[in-house]
């Protein structure tokens, strides 16, 4: 009968993409204010898209700002506390619920900051805007297309004004002139979106949830009750959304968000 055999091996071309990728430093790319020269990563071979869509969280707990992807509508805490406080008569409360719970669309992607090229392929992290000007200089057929191809494609240049949530604006060119992409190994050391965008389990965002509500709106004396019975926050988690929570998903167009 055949050993099992019950251990890996320490892969020699995995131990140098591991070294690349500590001597790099931070994994997310923040955009400046200012002008800025992005190469986008073409995606891996097999996939269409080197962009990943999340619906994602933005809960600040404290002097803590903690982002992670939604888990699906129909079982998020954070997800059911938004559903029942947009119903409030309180402005305050309603805006409040937004600006706590309400998930927003968000992308990422891998990119080069031809700034700083030798720390390699980051992650960058943007809103719906920033997305729509990607895909319309991808679609333009006179001056865009396919910008991340590794041969024929070119670098977009971001403009960046602000650099608060409030007012951060942002315009993205296309390069004038194609370019190549350089070091063509950037293309297999990018990070894996699908391995690296991860969310928190239910009881870990209903504890989130939790303290927000412990320490959050009612210190600020709302006239509109927060807190819910536990059988009535039971049968809103249990209960099927009856319209599209995109409806009211709100923009992400500021990188001073990401978790470091």
């Amino acid at each position: 009968m055949p050993n099992i055999v019950k251990y890996g091996s320490f892969d020699a071309t995995e131990a140098e993409k591991q070294l690349k990728e500590f001597d790099s430093g931070s994994t997310f790319f923040k955009i400046p204010e200012g002008r800025t020269v992005v190469r986008v990563l073409p995606p891996k071979a097999g996939k269409k898209t080197p962009i990943k869509l999340v619906n994602q969280h933005r809960i600040v707990v404290g002097d803590k700002v903690i982002v992670f992807v939604c888990p699906g509508a129909a079982v998020c805490p954070a997800c059911a506390q938004w559903e029942v406080l947009r119903k409030s008569r309180s402005d305050e409360e309603r805006e409040f619920a937004r600006e706590t719970f309400a998930p927003r669309q968000s992308a990422y992607t891998n990119a080069i900051d031809r700034g700083d090229p030798e720390k390699g392929p980051r992650v960058w992290n943007f809103g719906k805007n920033i997305f729509s000007s990607m895909i319309s200089i991808r679609n333009d057929p006179e001056s865009g297309g396919d910008f991340t191809d590794p041969v024929d494609g070119f670098d977009l240049i971001v403009k960046r004004k602000g650099m608060t949530r409030n007012d951060t604006k942002y315009t993205i060119l296309p390069a004038r002139n194609r370019t190549p992409l350089g070091d063509m190994t950037w293309i297999d050391t990018q990070v894996d979106l699908d391995e690296f965008i991860l969310t928190k389990t239910i009881d870990e965002i209903e504890d989130l949830v939790a303290e927000v509500e412990s320490g959050g709106f009612e210190a600020k004396e709302s006239k509109a009750p927060m807190r819910r019975t536990e059988k009535e926050a039971h049968a809103l988690k249990a209960k099927p959304r009856s319209r599209n929570i995109q409806e009211d998903i709100a923009d992400a167009d500021y990188e001073e968000d990401i978790p470091l």
